[in-house]
């Protein structure tokens, strides 16, 4: 079963890639075998270091949905 958590997290990975154009994982591909590893195994990029303009409280909700 799919749980709140899942929409959270898909929020923040949406709203991430919508800031930056990037995946909130360091080489992610969404396409490859390793995706699904990658994501439970890796913490996201933080969104200040391809963004150093955004607010550092809005940083900090969208680490805490990219949480695994």
């Amino acid at each position: 079963d799919v749980k709140e958590p899942a929409d959270i997290y898909s929020a923040g990975a949406t709203l991430y890639y919508l800031l930056t154009l990037r995946y909130p994982f360091l080489d992610f591909d969404p396409y490859t075998s390793d995706a699904y590893s990658m994501i439970l195994e890796n913490p996201a990029v933080p969104l200040r270091a391809h963004r150093p303009d955004v607010p550092g409280k809005l940083e900090w909700v969208l680490a805490k949905a990219l949480e695994n």
